[in-house]
This record gives C-alpha cells, sequence and structure tokens, in this order.
C-alpha cells in the first residue's frame, strides 16, 4: 500500500508541474491569461514557491486518487474473464443475488466493444451458467 501512495504522490506532483503548468504556459503565451506559470512567488503562510505549493497538493490528490483507484476491486469487478468470473463466484458466495454486467463503457472505440462483448458473451457468461452458490 506504502508504494502506491509514493507512486500517487510523485504522479500528481508531476501532472501539476508538466501538464497544469505546462497548459499555464500555453495560455499565458497566447495571452489568455496574465498569471505567469511555474511562479515563485511566496505562498502564506511559510513563504515556500506557489510552484512548489501547487506540485505538493497535486501530490495529496495524487495520493487520494491512488487510495481510491486501490479499493476499486471493493466496488467494481474488472479484469480478465476468469479474474470477473472468480470474483462474482466470490460475491454470489457472500450472499449477493443479483449483478449489473456491461461490456464496454459510453464512446468507446468500436473494437473495444466488439472485444468486450466477445469476451463478455463467449467467455465471462459461459464461466458463470450452472454455477450455485449451495
Amino acid at each position: 500500500m506504502k508504494r502506491w501512495l509514493i507512486v500517487g504522490f510523485l504522479s500528481g506532483a508531476a501532472a501539476v508541474l508538466f501538464f497544469h503548468q505546462g497548459a499555464a504556459a500555453l495560455l499565458h503565451a497566447a495571452g489568455f491569461t496574465p498569471r505567469a506559470p511555474y511562479s515563485f512567488a511566496a505562498t502564506q503562510p511559510w513563504g515556500v514557491p506557489l510552484v512548489w505549493s501547487l506540485a505538493f497538493w497535486g501530490g495529496v490528490w495524487g495520493v487520494v486518487l491512488a487510495a481510491a483507484v486501490r479499493r476499486l476491486d471493493r466496488f467494481a469487478v474488472v479484469g480478465a474473464p476468469e479474474d470477473c468470473a472468480r470474483r462474482l463466484r466470490e460475491l454470489a458466495g457472500l450472499g449477493l443475488e443479483r449483478f449489473v454486467i456491461t461490456s464496454a463503457s459510453f464512446r468507446a472505440d468500436r473494437d473495444h466493444v466488439r472485444t468486450s462483448e466477445e469476451l463478455l458473451t463467449g467467455e465471462l457468461l459461459p464461466a458463470l451458467r450452472g454455477y450455485s452458490r449451495e
């Protein structure tokens, strides 16, 4: 778990430095905003340069996102058909009786949708047929 948090922090901080401040640089260069990117102006209360403060808080939000993604398997069943079948059987064994199963998401690439539906109907559903929790 600690590795996820570290990776989350570093990813969030890097995202601020490269993407957020990079977009701010483009907007500033195009004249859409008067604020210059990568500002070293002191922030309150400790006088930390603004860019480092932004990177720190980006890292904090990266930790929050990493923790949420790490726990995704508690709320969703995602993965290869055999992994999904195993997890659905585990959940059924806990007393769950109904599941909502979807393939691809809205606006997904058509080839991705087709592949997802083939895996769902060709592998996952057959692996669940005849399963009884008794």
